[in-house]
C-alpha cells in the first residue's frame, strides 16, 4: 500500500483522486508517519511556489556584440574601422 499511496500523492494535493482513492489515502495517512511527513513536506513546496511573482517577463536572451541590431554595433565598427 505505501508504495501506491506515495505515487498518487501528487494526486491527493491536487485533488483530482476519484472518492474510493481518496478515502485509501487517507487511511493510510493516519497509520502512516512517513507519508505524513511526506505529504507536509509537498505542501510546504507548493506554498512556496504560490508565492512566486511571475508578473515580470523573462529577460530576453543578450543580443550578441556582432549583431546589427544591437545598438553600440554602428559605433563599434566605426571605431574599428578607423583603428581607433
Amino acid at each position: 500500500m505505501h508504495a501506491v499511496v506515495v505515487d498518487r500523492l501528487e494526486e491527493y494535493l491536487a485533488g483530482v483522486l476519484a472518492p474510493a482513492a481518496l478515502r485509501d489515502i487517507e487511511a493510510h495517512l493516519k497509520t502512516c508517519e512517513m507519508c505524513r511527513e511526506e505529504v507536509a513536506g509537498m505542501r510546504h513546496v507548493s506554498e512556496l511556489f504560490a508565492t512566486l511573482k511571475l508578473d515580470a517577463p523573462a529577460p530576453s536572451a543578450p543580443v550578441p556584440i556582432n549583431s546589427t541590431s544591437h545598438p553600440r554595433s554602428a559605433k563599434m565598427r566605426e571605431l574599428c574601422s578607423s583603428g581607433g
